[in-house]
């Protein structure tokens, strides 16, 4: 029989029953054990939840040419843990394919409805496990929000200290977030010019006067972490160094609200 082997791991999963590379150790192992012909590996390094993955597809491609007889997985949820109508899509797959899926444990014939109920079974465990894990990761990250951590890339200006996960102020880029407060809120000079002036300064970002009017809204700059998280809207006050003096900020806002409302 030829087999091809399916390999995944996902960052949005707790535990990793196997890596990348033990998965494909004991896949070939099983094939070998059992006489099979190993015709391909492919390999995904995401969530079972979508439909679309690189490894994913060009496994199907392979069963559409008739190229494998059987697909070999660790468990059944490394192929899937995809909802409803995607997991009906990728089974009526295998039956036009006429292949069949295999596990460590044993064999599943998406032909046979016993076969088939026990696999939906499975896969709603698996759809309940993942939405538990999602539940959970978003309440780490709204827990992390409300203690200041700053969750993603840093904004202009900052570093995130590897330690307690909140911003500091980056030296050089700090200092430039305060000349360009200070040209738009004291020298009343316009976010195109201010573009043009820190376009000479910046060389690693794109700079126009949207970036600009962005660093002058963002109340990061005075310390203040607000963020949506998972649906909670998120609001820390002196969850880091300031950038910019509170009074500075204020008064940079009133005359941008006030330009925005010019016709």
């Amino acid at each position: 029989m030829r087999v091809a082997l399916y390999c995944r791991i996902s960052t949005d999963e707790d535990l990793q029953r196997y890596s990348l590379v033990n998965q494909e150790t004991a896949l070939r192992q099983h094939a070998e054990r059992h006489g099979w012909d190993v015709v391909g590996l492919f390999v995904d390094r995401m969530s079972g939840s979508r439909a679309s993955r690189p490894g994913l597809n060009n496994l199907l491609d392979a069963l559409a040419d008739g190229q494998a007889d059987a697909v070999l997985v660790t468990e059944q949820d490394r192929l899937s843990r995809l909802d409803e109508i995607p997991w009906a899509i990728l089974k009526q797959t295998f039956r036009d394919t006429a292949t069949k899926l295999h596990t460590l444990s044993g064999e599943v014939d998406f032909g046979n409805e016993d076969h088939e109920f026990s696999a939906d079974i499975l896969a709603l465990i698996d759809r309940r496990r993942r939405k538990t894990i999602v539940r959970q990761m978003v309440r780490g990250r709204v827990a992390a929000a409300k203690r200041g951590e700053w969750l993603g890339r840093p904004p202009f200006g900052y570093r995130r200290d590897p330690g307690s996960k909140r911003l500091s102020p980056h030296p050089m880029e700090a200092a430039l977030v305060r000349e360009i407060y200070h040209l738009y809120g004291r020298e009343n000079i316009g976010s195109y010019r201010i573009a043009r002036i820190m376009h000479e300064r910046i060389h690693h970002k794109r700079v126009d006067n949207l970036f600009v009017l962005s660093v002058i809204r963002n109340p990061v700059y005075v310390g203040t972490v607000v963020m949506d998280v998972g649906g909670e809207h998120v609001k820390v006050e002196n969850a880091h160094a300031a950038i910019v003096d509170p009074e500075l900020w204020e008064v940079s806002n009133r005359i941008l609200a006030a330009r925005s409302r010019r016709p």
